[in-house]
């Protein structure tokens, strides 16, 4: 098993409001510092690798250091044997930056056999799964079928404030903020997760799984969306 964590930015005050860093971690790279809190969690488990890649996914036009982790996946390749599952996660917060990694999947035949894209604001969000494996592809819309509206929009990696941002400035203005949008977009991930598991152990049928998930806080109460 091997997690690979990619990231360039560091970690900056603004990252402890609603994230999983604390002071401690502030100057230091994200990924960084996320794999020294959580690697000796790992430490048990047999032949698992924790890795990291410094870089901004946008700084290199062919994404060549973190697509060649994901060469040696068919793009036909069912599961057939027990390293052959690939699982790529995204928790990015601009839509220029998506359509960059799609479109990187897509154009060099480097597909993992699913594609975890969760995003979310204050009080509502969605988490999506989707395939460009051929295996999968004709059961699992992606991301621009179920949001065609999206492939036009250009916001432009620093087009507003981000998620961190908008904590920041609400903080400062004596406003309090919450965790609860990116812990239910992280406990939708972690679900898919267990479904894309069911599947690898022939448990499960891919057609049974949710394409998306979408939510909204509304004052105590989570409404839940599916597609």
């Amino acid at each position: 098993v091997e997690c690979i964590l990619i990231d360039h930015d560091e970690v900056e005050f603004k990252n402890t409001l609603r994230q999983a860093f604390n002071e401690n971690d502030i100057g230091k790279n994200k990924a960084l510092a996320l794999t020294e809190r959580y690697a000796p969690c790992f430490e048990s488990i047999p032949n698992f690798k924790l890795s990291i890649i410094q870089k901004y996914i946008l700084d290199d036009p062919e994404r060549t250091e973190y697509l060649e982790k994901f060469i040696d996946f068919d793009i036909a390749e069912e599961f057939t044997s027990a390293d052959s599952l690939c699982i790529f996660i995204s928790a990015i917060d601009n839509n220029k930056s998506r359509k960059s990694i799609h479109s990187s999947f897509k154009k060099n035949n480097l597909h993992p056999h699913f594609i975890i894209d969760a995003g979310n604001e204050d009080v509502y969000g969605q988490v999506t799964l989707t395939s460009y494996n051929e295996a999968y592809s004709n059961i699992l819309k992606t991301y621009w079928e179920i949001h065609p509206e999206m492939v036009e929009f250009n916001d432009g990696v620093k087009a507003g404030p981000s998620c961190a941002e908008h904590d920041e400035e609400a903080a400062n203005n004596g406003v309090e903020q919450t965790i609860s949008a990116n812990v239910i977009s992280a406990s939708i991930a972690l679900g898919f997760i267990e479904d894309i598991i069911g599947v690898f152990f022939k448990n499960k049928d891919v057609k049974s799984i949710h394409n998306e998930i979408g939510f909204t806080i509304n004052n105590s109460k989570i409404n839940y969306s599916y597609k």
